[in-house]
Parts: C-alpha cells; sequence; structure tokens
C-alpha cells in the first residue's frame, strides 16, 4: 500500500506542477498578444491613416511579441520557451488583430526523469489573440457663437 501511496502522491504532485506551470505559459501568451496588439506599424500609419484598429504587421507583432518574451522570467517548471508559426497580425471576422503562438518545455519535478527517458517532454502550446480598437472622435464644429462645440453633449 506504500508503494501505491507514493505513486498517488508523485502523480498529484506532478500534474499540479504541470498544471500550474500551463497556466503560467497561456497567461504570458495573453501578455504577449495584448502587447503585441498595441504594436502601432508606423509605416502603415502614416499611408492608410488612422482607423479604427491600431495598424499592425506580422513584423511589429512579432518584434513587440519577442522584446516582451525576453524581458519575462520563465515561471517555476517552465524550462524553456518560444514563439512559433502563427504568430503575427491577423484579421478574424473583418478585425485586425494580434496573435501569439507560444509553445513552452514543462519540467516535470519528481517523476521527470522517467518523463525525460520515455523520450517525451511535456509541451504546452498557448495560442492567444488581443485587438487594440482605436476611437477616433470628429473633431469640434464650430457652434454659432462662432467657438467650437463638442460633437456630443457633455454629460
Amino acid at each position: 500500500y506504500v508503494a501505491v501511496l507514493l505513486a498517488l502522491v508523485v502523480l498529484v504532485v506532478d500534474v499540479t506542477a504541470v498544471q500550474l506551470a500551463r497556466a503560467r505559459v497561456y497567461d504570458i501568451a495573453d501578455t504577449l498578444a495584448l502587447d503585441a496588439a498595441d504594436a502601432l506599424a508606423r509605416s502603415s500609419l502614416y499611408v492608410d491613416g488612422l482607423t479604427g484598429t491600431v495598424p499592425l504587421t506580422d513584423e511589429t507583432v512579432t518584434g513587440a511579441a519577442r522584446r516582451r518574451l525576453e524581458a519575462a522570467p520563465l515561471p517555476a517548471h517552465v524550462l524553456s520557451w518560444s514563439l512559433t508559426d502563427g504568430t503575427g497580425a491577423d484579421v478574424v471576422g473583418g478585425r485586425l488583430g494580434a496573435t501569439v503562438v507560444l509553445t513552452a518545455r514543462i519540467d516535470v519535478p519528481l517523476a521527470g526523469g522517467l518523463v525525460a527517458a520515455l523520450g517525451n517532454p511535456v509541451s504546452v502550446t498557448a495560442h492567444s489573440r488581443a485587438e487594440a480598437v482605436v476611437r477616433v472622435t470628429p473633431p469640434a464644429q464650430p457652434g454659432p457663437s462662432g467657438r467650437a462645440t463638442p460633437s456630443r453633449p457633455v454629460q
């Protein structure tokens, strides 16, 4: 019974550690996508002007995500992580956004030697997407007195 109980404890500890590491990988993927959604493509802004979304390119999204990822410390039980194919600017439902695909290798704390011997490292791939919406307010219109009045009533 002791061996079964010990195996059960090892299993619970390892599964919990992997799940916590997985949650941290998903958190950083969300952070990277949110940061990348604000990665303004200045060249597009100057050519196309300001529309309802932040102008993005694959290069600005990938660059912003990479810089943020390099600055982030590896969480506990995460051995390594990297951006993978699919990271970049995309259009979903007619809306421009930033997609981040992050793959991480996870360390299994107690049974890690067994997992390594089997040759199957535990990896997690997180997909996250974010959009940055720009609200363009029309300029104030001159009122009857010649002074600018707000385009909407002030409450």
